[in-house]
């Protein structure tokens, strides 16, 4: 382990030297770099998973403390995300990135993107708050200088600033926080929280960190950023922020739980009603969107909501001791966590694949896309088949969870808590539905129909390095459609920080996983049986291609078509 540690730190220090590698081999040595960092965090996450934790105390540092690395099972879910995501899309960069781009821009951004990778990996597993504040700044600045990598656009410099800005008011919020547990316990680690607790409520200083990691997650009404944020960055950039970045808020919000002895009925009633709105906000925002780009940011911020949806309803069910309900959707939450940084790192690759062959993101412009990109659109239709949560695919798995657990809980003792369970079951139903509604829309009007614009009649598909990483994201999605088990059992562990006798807990979900799995691997068989049967047993001679059927009208333009 120590090794891997001195790998990445040799690794920090050679990453300035792509300043002397000729400008056309700098994306390579980006990808190498990426795979070095990938690899690493990957051994990094087996040995921890065989091991359960990693200490690394580190010496006294001055106005920091003791610096001490460790990293356990909540910290493996999230490096895991990280290290697959970051790979895949240093790959998809190779095949984005245009070769006549200058040295000095690509020497931004290979420095720029690795130490993104490194920083977040630290965040994971930084214990001192003083150095947590640090790396999660130091990560959000290597962000903003990706997001703003072509800041010869006015719209990106100033979607990059108003990112900057919202981000610093966040860690504003998060250095108020800690620097009352300091000022009170003298003490700068996470686990100053417990004694700070003892003698103070811990409701006001989890809402700080709520708030202060709230930024980074665009709940609302700490969103304003997201949307024009997602829209200016390249693709890439974006599914990496969406997919992995993001995700670290929630991590810090667990965290913190952790050690939060108390006041878990109000924690858990206030994320279900922030998650609620955020989750519900969101989607009729995506609903109305016509950048494809802006429409996949708002969603996210429905994706986030819904995690939030299912912390708050695991810690309802721990303040009630009702553990069941704690576990599901607790486990549910999570699974979601990992299923978003697969379908949404897909659909924004998918989006950057049609980007760069057509040069817009204005969705009434494109349709048609199907005939020119038909493996781009069959990959943008699964991620929009799993984020609806649509069964077999993986979002239906976590979603199940929460629904389960929802159901379960409404059986409860506790009318109050009844009535939020309540909002949550309905609030997850709608955003559900409006979810199918935004992506029937965004699948429909891009893809399907006529060609709008000359740009979508001339299209292109995607090249390899461009759809390899897509391909794999598929395989992950389907990974967790035909072994939901494996994923559950993994979480079962972090779970078992809050609640107690996981493991029998779990127990009762093995048969429903199994039906899942059973399930999708009978449709899978299904539906590649008709492919084969369809290309040997229909002659291609007798496939007639025409106009489609447009019930006798005729139309002028093809903005006619709906």
């Amino acid at each position: 382990m120590e090794l891997l540690a001195y790998i990445v730190l040799i690794l920090a220090l050679a990453i300035p030297l792509v300043i002397f590698v000729p400008s056309g081999l700098k994306i390579f040595f980006n990808l190498g770099t990426s795979i070095i960092l990938s690899l690493a965090g990957g051994f990094f996450v087996f040995n921890i998973v065989q091991q359960g934790q990693v200490t690394y105390p580190i010496y006294q540092l001055p106005f920091i403390g003791v610096l001490k690395f460790q990293a356990d099972l909540l910290s493996v879910v999230f490096m895991a995300i990280i290290s697959v995501s970051s790979l895949l899309v240093s790959i998809y960069s190779v095949g984005y990135i245009k070769p006549e781009r200058d040295g000095s821009r690509m020497n931004m951004y290979v420095i720029a993107y690795n130490y993104l990778i490194i920083s977040m990996y630290l965040v994971c597993v930084v214990q001192n708050l003083m150095a947590f504040l640090i790396v999660w700044e130091i990560m959000f600045f290597c962000s903003f200088l990706l997001v703003i990598i072509e800041h010869e656009k006015l719209r990106t410099i100033r979607s990059g600033l108003i990112y900057l800005v919202h981000m610093h008011i966040g860690v504003t919020l998060l250095m108020t926080a800690v620097a009352i547990l300091y000022l009170r316990t003298g003490e700068s680690d996470f686990s100053s929280i417990i004694q700070y607790c003892k003698d103070h409520s811990d409701l006001p200083i989890f809402l700080l960190f709520f708030c202060g990691f709230g930024f980074s997650l665009a709940i609302i009404p700490l969103h304003t950023w997201s949307p024009d944020t997602y829209a200016s960055a390249p693709p890439h950039i974006s599914a990496l922020m969406s997919g992995a970045m993001k995700n670290l808020g929630i991590y810090g919000i667990i965290r913190v739980l952790t050690f939060i002895q108390d006041s878990h009925i109000e924690i858990g009633i206030m994320m279900i009603l922030i998650g609620s709105l955020s989750a519900i906000y969101a989607i009729l925002n995506a609903i109305i969107q016509n950048d494809m780009k802006r429409a996949l940011a708002y969603s996210s911020m429905e994706n986030i909501g819904i995690i939030i949806i299912g912390l708050g309803v695991g810690f309802l069910g721990i303040g009630l001791q009702d553990y069941s309900l704690a576990y599901l959707g607790l486990c549910g939450s999570l699974l979601h966590v990992i299923n978003h940084s697969m379908f949404k790192c897909l659909l924004f690759l998918a989006a950057g694949s049609v980007q760069k062959s057509i040069n817009m993101m204005n969705m009434n412009l494109m349709g048609g896309l199907i005939k020119t990109m038909p493996v781009t659109s069959l990959l943008f239709l699964i991620a929009s088949l799993s984020i609806c949560g649509l069964p077999p695919f993986n979002g239906f798995i976590s979603q199940f969870l929460l629904y389960g657990g929802i159901l379960e809980g409404l059986n409860a003792s506790n009318v109050n808590a009844e009535v939020f369970l309540l909002i949550a079951l309905i609030v997850l139903a709608l955003s559900g539905g409006l979810s199918i509604f935004n992506y029937t829309k965004m699948f429909g009007i891009s893809f399907l129909g006529t060609s709008r614009t000359e740009r979508s009649r001339i299209a292109a598909e995607a090249n390899l390095w461009l759809l390899i990483p897509q391909f794999l994201l598929v395989l992950l999605i389907l990974s967790v459609d035909i072994f939901p088990f494996k994923y559950i059992n993994l979480l079962n562990n972090v779970v078992y920080m809050f609640v107690p006798k996981t493991h029998i807990l779990a127990t009762r979900l093995f048969d429903s996983s199994q039906n899942i799995a059973l399930i999708t691997m009978v449709f899978l068989i299904l539906v590649l049986t008709l492919m084969v049967l369809r290309y040997y047993l229909v002659p291609k001679s007798k496939i007639a291609y025409g106009p489609t059927w447009e019930g006798g009208n005729i139309l002028k333009s093809p903005r006619n078509q709906y």
